[in-house]
């Protein structure tokens, strides 16, 4: 198992800054990284800490209860955000030994035809990096357990889905052979515009965490200014209230800042994953077993309780009952509905997501295999959300191989044209009506990237619209914060005012 996922697998919420709280832990799997630390070194970041909780402490007149607390606060804390600092350099580091691995591995594929040969060829380049150490190993496996034993460990050791596809790619053309070079050509563009689009992805997402923390810091310092500006006749730093606000707000605005910094420094070799396995099961069953009648009499049969609700309230004069009544006896009318639109969506985007994926596997089966058969090894490797779609089309092509339904009906109710265009083109290959299935099969790939691009970026974007979110999230906190301090003022003021009076 490689590194990356030992360190994946370890605990995660509160478990994980429990672990972490344990320094020997904290220097072991920094190690695992590649990295050196120590305690004293662990022990100067946790110095400076102490600093800024004190004068945060002492700015905001924090009773030393609080101050207490921020200091075991950052001792679960400052931890992770040593253990992110380490990670971000190891996974930029991974992605980079990645991209130039594929690049020089496809260049020496094209000339020597062999796996084995090639790895030889470019283990000269990776000397005293974990991609050499893999390549090695590699190299050994394939002369004792095979090729696809040996090209596994890439794939263990690197949870990447272009080392897996160019995995699939090198074992099918060395052991069927045909010709490759177009398709190393358009595998070669593929790289490059994944590389360029993750330098891009990088340098956004760093750009969206500076203004993150640009957020909390200028959140706090208002907060911090505002006290200082009230009339000192007036002091509501002893109110329980204030100081207790005080503190809740530096709990979210640090934990803001370790999400950000946790997010910033996740693997960006595979951005095509999503949501989880048990979740796209869930919601496909429920899609395909969905009966519109059956779901809205469920909710038809409890809707009689906001009509109760409702007349109650109307009895008792009760304008909250009554519209508590009639929202939820609307609620239980439409929600099957509802629920089945956002399941929809959701289904739809992964195909979106995926499929460009599994249409690039298709593609490199089919120089060396029939479009059935291309097809047909898919499944096992394909994406789980497109998986029971592509039982149905093997079935569908065994009971009629000449017909176009089977291609057309894939995924046909999910209406996406980019499928349906692919598919089509599929089928003009396998029925022999395309004039050069080679030229068909690149055009394909070149449609593939295309798409590719496409949905990566939905990805992307999805976790930059995450960022923004704990961009607003310190001005919503910091809102709060002042709002309590303004009531707490015309509190104190108005009592003032009242025993002058």
């Amino acid at each position: 198992m490689s590194k990356n996922r030992d360190l994946d697998a370890e605990k995660k919420g509160y478990k994980k800054a429990i672990y972490y709280a344990n320094w020997k832990n904290l220097i072991s799997d920094t190690k695992k990284m590649g990295f050196s630390t120590s305690f004293k070194k662990i022990a100067g970041i946790m110095a400076i800490y102490v600093a800024a909780a004190g004068a945060v402490a002492f700015f905001m007149k924090l009773p030393v209860f609080c101050f207490v607390y921020m200091l075991i606060l950052g001792i679960f804390i400052i931890p992770l955000l040593i253990v992110n600092m380490y990670r971000k350099i190891y996974e930029d580091n991974r992605f980079r030994e990645v991209s130039q691995y594929i690049e020089q591995m496809l260049y020496s594929f094209k000339n020597t035809n062999k796996v084995y040969k090639s790895l030889q060829d470019i283990q000269p380049m990776f000397t005293d990096s974990p991609m050499g150490t893999v390549i090695e190993k590699a190299a050994k496996d394939i002369i004792d357990k095979g090729l696809e034993e040996g090209l596994k460990n890439f794939t263990d050791a690197y949870d990447c889905q272009k080392i897996q596809q160019l995995n699939k790619f090198l074992i099918e053309v060395e052991q069927v052979g045909g010709a490759h070079e177009d398709s190393i050509d358009l595998l070669l563009q593929d790289r490059e515009t994944w590389v360029n689009r993750t330098l891009e992805y990088k340098k956004e997402r760093n750009h969206r965490k500076i203004t993150v923390y640009m957020a909390i810091v200028v959140s706090f310092i208002l907060c911090v200014l505002m006290e200082k500006i009230l009339p000192r006749e007036i002091d509501i730093s002893s109110n329980p209230l204030c100081y207790l606000s005080s503190t809740i707000l530096f709990t979210i605005d640090l934990v803001l800042f370790y999400i950000t910094d946790n997010l910033c420094s996740a693997s960006i070799l595979n951005s095509l994953k999503t949501r989880a396995d048990a979740d796209i099961k869930k919601y496909y069953e429920y899609l395909v077993n969905y009966n519109a009648k059956r779901e809205f009499l469920k909710g038809a049969r409890v809707a009689p309780i906001g009509l109760l609700i409702t007349v109650l309230g109307i009895v008792m004069n009760e304008i909250a009952l009554i519209l508590t009544g009639i929202f939820f006896a609307i609620y239980c009318l439409f929600k099957s509905r509802v629920e089945y639109n956002v399941r929809y969506k959701a289904i739809k985007e992964e195909i979106e997501i995926q499929f460009p994926r599994w249409l690039m596997n298709v593609a490199l089966y089919i120089q060396s295999n029939s479009v059935q058969v291309a097809l047909y090894k898919s499944i096992a490797t394909a994406p789980l959300v497109l998986q029971p779609e592509l039982i149905k089309l093997n079935n569908a092509i065994r009971e009629n191989p000449t017909a176009p339904e089977p291609y057309l009906n894939f995924m046909k109710d999910f209406n996406m044209p980019d499928i349906t265009m692919n598919m089509k083109m599929f089928y003009s290959i396998a029925s022999g009506a395309g004039a050069d299935v080679q030229k068909q099969v690149n055009e394909i790939i070149k449609r593939n990237n295309a798409l590719l691009d496409k949905t990566e970026r939905i990805v992307i974007d999805n976790y930059l619209a995450k960022m923004y979110m704990f961009f607003l999230a310190p001005q919503l906190t910091g809102g709060l914060k002042l709002a309590v301090d303004m009531v707490l003022f015309f509190i104190v003021f108005m009592g003032s005012s009242m025993v002058i009076a």
